[in-house]
């Protein structure tokens, strides 16, 4: 009787464990968020995206919709395929053309 409950508590331990391990690479290989453009523009403008310097320097800067999604996609805010999506990139463009940083101030 003891080999049976301890057969069977082995074969748990096991089965959950392979289970938590396909969790945990699921969730790794959906890492990446999708964000709006007019978040991304934000978040940029406020350094918030690794390789872009924030406020002034980003204003002076003057980047480029698909530079801006490159960069998001390589701090791992975007997902890759944001760069394949016109309808994003425009969106972002768009969104970067009527990019004033003080709007509420004014």
């Amino acid at each position: 009787m003891k080999r049976i409950v301890i057969a069977g508590l082995s074969v748990l331990v096991v089965s959950l464990s392979a289970v938590t391990a396909k969790a945990e690479t699921e969730t790794t290989a959906t890492h990446t968020r999708q964000i709006s453009p007019a978040q991304l523009v934000d978040s940029a403008y406020r350094g918030q995206i690794e390789g872009i310097p924030g406020y002034r320097q980003f204003v002076r800067a003057r980047y480029q919709a698909d530079e801006l999604v490159q960069l998001a996609v390589e701090s791992g805010e975007l997902a890759p395929e944001a760069l394949e999506n016109q309808r994003y990139l425009n969106a972002v463009k768009s969104q970067l053309r009527g990019f004033r940083p003080h709007r509420f101030n004014d």
